[in-house]
């Protein structure tokens, strides 16, 4: 299993997902957005892809669509 850094995942009903990487020392890096669409609602973080690093599932509320981020989220 792949070991990764501690990492904030934020979401935005506009602005998509915001993601601050974990230095490893308990300290964050400046973020990385990810443009998602508009509408998103809910967000859920798992490994959806069985590689070990955590995707982050986003459900948009007026398309009725889940948008999978995976590996991470890394920049």
């Amino acid at each position: 299993m792949r070991a990764s850094r501690p990492r904030l995942v934020s979401l935005t009903p506009t602005q998509g997902i915001r993601v601050l990487p974990g230095v490893g020392d308990g300290t964050l890096q400046p973020f990385v957005a990810h443009d998602i669409g508009h509408n998103a609602w809910t967000i859920a973080l798992g490994d959806v892809d069985g590689d070990f690093m955590p995707d982050v599932a986003v459900g948009r509320e007026i398309e009725d669509t889940v948008v999978v981020v995976r590996n991470g989220l890394l920049p």
